[in-house]
């Protein structure tokens, strides 16, 4: 629907990306987009399952933007087309950061400068955590949905303890 590439399971995650192997010049829209998307269809999901007695299933969601190491990785009996770095591994830990906020979709600051000017977005500013492998805290933003006309894109943040997520 909006272009992104399913890279690999990882447990009992996935990860997908955008502008790989060539950007589209809108790739943090283009995943924002998806995530909203995603939620949307899971909501529906989780009302079919519990009007069918059934149980439900949660996700969480993080995206980052920025340079990653992308190409076939691995040893020459076992080749993947994957992306590796500090750009993916700010995305996996903002994932993980969704249980301790409550919340369902994480985007960084380089995510939320890309996409903020589109009008497209409602979020709300999260106070900063600290990521395992970064020595500074990192922005981030709480990504509520689809903005709506003549409603502030950005919601006044609500307090929430600081974290690190591992």
């Amino acid at each position: 629907e909006n272009g992104g590439t399913l890279d690999k399971y990882v447990g009992d995650a996935i990860m997908a990306t955008f502008g790989v192997p060539k950007s589209f010049g809108n790739d943090a829209e283009r995943a924002c987009r998806t995530a909203v998307r995603m939620r949307e269809e899971l909501t529906a999901l989780q009302q079919m399952w519990a009007a069918q007695g059934r149980t439900g299933i949660d996700i969480g969601i993080g995206i980052n933007t920025g340079d990653a190491v992308v190409g076939n990785i691995g040893h020459h009996d076992r080749l993947e087309f994957t992306c590796i770095g500090d750009t993916i591994n700010t995305a996996s830990r903002l994932e993980s950061a969704n249980k301790e906020y409550g919340t369902k979709i994480l985007i960084s600051q380089a995510v939320w400068d890309q996409v903020r000017d589109l009008g497209l977005f409602q979020v709300r500013r999260l106070p900063p955590i600290r990521v395992k492998g970064k020595a500074e805290a990192i922005e981030v933003y709480e990504l509520l949905g689809w903005a709506k006309p003549g409603e502030a894109q950005e919601a006044e943040p609500e307090p929430v303890a600081s974290t690190v997520a591992e």
